[in-house]
């Protein structure tokens, strides 16, 4: 997850959110367990593998740990979360989500076999072994990724879920619209920070939207978002972020924005220190870039078809 030091934060509103009156909540008191189980079942776990070949007998695997939301057989994550480990943008190896926190830790041991032997001996035996991990484990499911882009106002990915011989069984999530989000509007961020266990946190849209300036290492990225006040850390990126649209009595969770960084402030050299402020990249932004890139509309885009 990128880190914002303070002295790089755009300090100017270049779009402000929606001034009218929109239908989100300033009060979490209309969720209940069904609206709780939308959103905790919507937001997945995703890893990314990527191989690389050190000799004939000996590779090494890194493994990336990332979030996202499904929604009708798509899962929404971030762009950095999917291009992790590469320096180029290219495609990583292997992308899952995972349904089980046990099939992370099979992969991860297994990973820890191959990277300890430094891939080998045996290492066309090791990856018959590792390959059968995704093969048989009904936890992982294959992704394939449709769009990747940072940079030019976002940092999204659009993944695929590929089809699988039983359902999938996962609530499909709604996406809302950013605009009309109001700063003091209630949050909901489902994360999994540090760990590879889910986190719930709560908050409100804590300013109006504006462009930050990003830096992934090797260029400076102006991604617009807004900010939402939940401290955010690594392994939430890519976490969906939701508000609360009012139906009459009843309250629905709706995609108002992707995590992809925290604010942090130096504290000493190369120190920093979260300042309990996350930053989303905002829904509107992301669906109108899909649209001139590749043509779809996020809202009524299905990856089923």
């Amino acid at each position: 997850m990128k880190k914002i030091s303070a002295a790089f934060t755009c300090l100017f509103a270049c779009l402000f959110l929606s001034s009218t009156s929109g239908a989100y909540e300033y009060s979490v008191a209309g969720v209940d367990d069904a609206v709780m189980g939308e959103m905790l079942g919507s937001a997945v776990n995703i890893i990314v593998l990527r191989e690389t070949k050190i000799a004939d007998d000996k590779m090494r695997v890194a493994l990336y740990l990332g979030r996202g939301a499904h929604f009708r057989s798509c899962i929404l994550s971030a762009a950095h979360v999917v291009s992790s480990g590469s320096l180029d943008g290219s495609p990583p190896d292997k992308i899952y989500l995972v349904k089980d926190a046990s099939a992370l830790l099979e992969v991860r041991n297994f990973i820890t076999v191959i990277n300890g032997f430094g891939g080998g001996p045996g290492l066309n035996g090791l990856m018959k072994i590792y390959n059968e991990i995704f093969e048989k484990n009904a936890n992982l499911i294959p992704l394939d990724a449709l769009f990747v882009k940072k940079n030019f106002g976002i940092d999204a990915a659009l993944l695929k879920v590929r089809k699988t011989k039983k359902p999938l069984n996962l609530p499909s999530a709604s996406l809302g619209k950013s605009g009309e989000l109001k700063i003091g509007h209630a949050v909901y961020l489902i994360g999994a920070p540090l760990k590879f266990t889910v986190n719930v946190r709560s908050g409100i849209a804590a300013s109006e939207r504006y462009f930050l300036n990003l830096s992934d290492g090797s260029e400076v990225l102006k991604i617009g978002g807004f900010d939402v006040s939940v401290a955010t850390l690594p392994g939430d990126s890519g976490s969906p972020v939701f508000a609360l649209e009012r139906a009459g009595s009843a309250v629905r969770p709706k995609i108002v924005g992707v995590q992809i960084a925290s604010h942090a402030v130096p504290v000493a050299e190369k120190v920093y220190q979260y300042a309990g402020i996350g930053f989303a990249n905002d829904i509107d932004s992301i669906a109108e870039a899909f649209r001139k890139e590749i043509g779809i509309d996020l809202a009524e885009f299905d990856c089923r078809n």
